[in-house]
């Protein structure tokens, strides 16, 4: 892999004092891959408005986690 590459993930990691947790973020695609495969889950929805509901707070999670690791609004190149 190209050296740049290691920099940059590098600098990444120096400054995002504020990143959510290694937890978190799994707990976060957890959930995540329990809505996209019921087989996941031990959650229950037994009505769409209850299941739409744990979708939109999955979506703030992780706005919630984008924020907290800086990467939330960034530019890249391909943007």
């Amino acid at each position: 892999m190209d050296k740049t590459f290691w920099h940059r993930l590098f600098e990444s990691h120096q400054v995002c004092p504020s990143c959510p947790s290694p937890a978190e973020v799994t707990a976060f695609f957890d959930d995540l891959l329990g809505i996209l495969f019921a087989d996941f889950t031990p959650l229950s929805f037994t009505t769409r408005e209850e299941f739409e509901a744990h979708v939109l707070k999955l979506r703030t999670e992780l706005e919630r986690i984008l924020q907290s690791s800086g990467a939330y609004g960034k530019k890249t190149k391909e943007s």
